[in-house]
């Protein structure tokens, strides 16, 4: 079992969310930017390497949302930088990354309507491998 999508999906959103509603000019001038700036500084060929030899080690086939985590990562980085209030889902995780872990799953529920605050513990448990 590895991470589902929606897990990825709520936190992007939520910090896509919060840019839209509270930081919108910012959102709609620097998010481009950063994004190339990321092409340009991180190998994510590299990083697809990777995810296919884990992939071969262990005899599977899974999608570990590398590239797309690593992107993401270096987006928060910078919007939490000129902002306090953004949610860090991914700047959250990103060290059970970088220790050799994985994130599998989530057990619990996400609130309806969605939030644009940072996924909390109080909100589930997140499961890694």
């Amino acid at each position: 079992m590895l991470p589902k999508p929606h897990l990825l999906i709520e936190g992007l959103n939520r910090s896509s969310g919060y840019l839209f509603d509270y930081r919108r000019e910012e959102y709609n001038s620097e998010w481009n930017k950063i994004s190339e700036k990321a092409d340009e500084y991180v190998d994510f060929q590299k990083i697809i390497e990777k995810e296919n030899l884990f992939n071969k080690n262990n005899s599977s086939s899974v999608n570990l949302y590398l590239s797309r985590i690593v992107y993401h990562y270096i987006i928060c980085l910078y919007f939490k930088k000129n902002d306090p209030n953004f949610p860090t889902f991914v700047l959250d995780i990103f060290d059970i990354y970088k220790k050799g872990h994985i994130v599998v799953g989530w057990k619990g529920k996400f609130p309806s309507p969605a939030s644009n605050n940072s996924i909390s513990k109080e909100e589930g448990i997140l499961l890694v491998w």
